[in-house]
């Protein structure tokens, strides 16, 4: 019944991180930033050279910006990896309930989930090159030459820039994946946290307790046998969640300061980005694409933290919905076994009820009704600057 995903899907995972220099190793560091950054500089100092429209110079101040913004992600993620190689060695083992039937189920169905989100963004990656090959014309306006000729030189630099774009886009989408896939876990380890607690009450006598003294003894033998195992599956249980209560500051560890820069991206740039699109007064359909895919993107981040915190509820109310009336019985010669359960149950209620607080850098919850105020600041922001330039005019 068990499987390990240090041969599915993390172990990709990895070999991403290693081949671009994200698992703390500096080999192709250096590399890749002069491979990202080189093409986008020419084209700012080119573009400040021949003195073109201020337009078309904000739009590669945008395309440099967003090169910026990579390269920092990749570094965010270098300097946490060691977080990182931690939540997944603790993924890889699962030594929680690893023999049980429904909770094998539940990490196969986590297991296609990832391997679903790992396809659909190579599949983003590559129709987005291939949407920038087919929607970029080549013209001498990248080296400053003639604009009416076109020659090998020209389309040879819209495939330069096309092979950095979509390099630029890899390095993107590991960052993407490495959140999605820690985050699916995640949530996946607690509903099996919350279905081992649910069963705490249920769960047979243990082995070493049993013996021919249960036989012999009759009522009082048997309750005090069913107590001590509630409070044996009880600290197990609970000793697991204080490994996620670690395991949480590990995530919050390496997810905020990807978030902050994102939600940072977003507030400065993007909404840069669309008041240039809007004044250019060209249908910019690359412009278009890249601001709905960076939204999106803050928006699928809100929404994992949401579900994180609705799975952290089902802790509590796992332990919380049970009967108990009828599982909390007991007599005087099982008080101490009694009161040290209640403790625990309502130690592990006030504990799973706390919220994870993974924020923007601690600046603002990770959630989608700040998802939704972020848009319509960016609307309000945008439409101010475009009243002000008609003002002007």
């Amino acid at each position: 019944m068990h499987f390990s995903t240090e041969t599915d899907c993390f172990a990709h995972l990895r070999c991403l991180c290693c081949f671009f220099a994200m698992d703390g190793q500096r080999s192709l560091r250096w590399i890749l930033v002069l491979a990202i950054l080189t093409v986008p500089m020419a084209f700012f100092a080119y573009q400040i050279a021949v003195g073109d429209a201020l337009i078309s110079i904000s739009y590669y101040v945008i395309s440099l910006v967003f090169n910026v913004i990579t390269l920092l992600k990749m570094t965010l993620i270098r300097l946490s990896f060691d977080k990182t190689r931690a939540l997944m060695d603790y993924f890889n083992e699962h030594v929680f309930h690893r023999d049980d039937p429904w909770c094998h189920r539940l990490r196969r169905r986590t297991y296609f989930t990832t391997w679903k989100i790992f396809a659909a963004m190579l599949t983003y990656v590559l129709l987005t090159a291939l949407f920038y090959l087919s929607t970029t014309r080549p013209s001498s306006h990248y080296i400053g030459l003639d604009r009416t000729e076109v020659t090998w030189i020209h389309v040879l630099l819209v495939q330069i820039v096309a092979g950095c774009t979509l390099l630029h886009l890899v390095i993107y989408s590991v960052g993407i994946l490495l959140i999605s896939f820690l985050m699916h876990w995640f949530q996946t380890e607690l509903e099996i946290m919350a279905n081992a607690f649910e069963k705490v009450f249920h769960g047979e006598c243990p082995r070493k307790v049993l013996g021919k003294n249960v036989l012999r003894r009759a009522r009082l033998q048997r309750e005090e046998v069913r107590w001590t195992g509630i409070e044996r599956r009880l600290v197990y249980c609970i000793s697991r969640h204080g490994e996620f209560v670690e395991l949480n500051q590990l995530l919050r560890g390496i997810a905020q300061p990807i978030f902050f820069s994102l939600g940072f991206y977003i507030v400065t740039t993007i909404s840069t980005l669309i008041f240039v699109t809007i004044i250019d007064g060209i249908f910019n359909l690359l412009a278009i694409v890249h601001v709905a895919a960076v939204i999106a993107e803050f928006y699928y981040y809100a929404h994992l933290v949401d579900e994180l915190e609705d799975k952290r509820h089902m802790i509590a109310r796992a332990i919380y919905e049970q009967n108990w009336p009828e599982q909390m019985i007991y007599s005087d010669r099982v008080a101490k076994h009694y009161k040290s359960v209640r403790t625990m149950i309502v130690t592990v209620i006030m504990f799973a009820q706390r919220p994870f607080r993974i924020s923007c850098g601690g600046m603002y919850k990770m959630t989608v009704p700040v998802f939704t105020t972020m848009i319509e600041t960016i609307y309000f922001a945008v439409t101010f600057l475009i009243r002000t330039v008609k003002v002007q005019r």
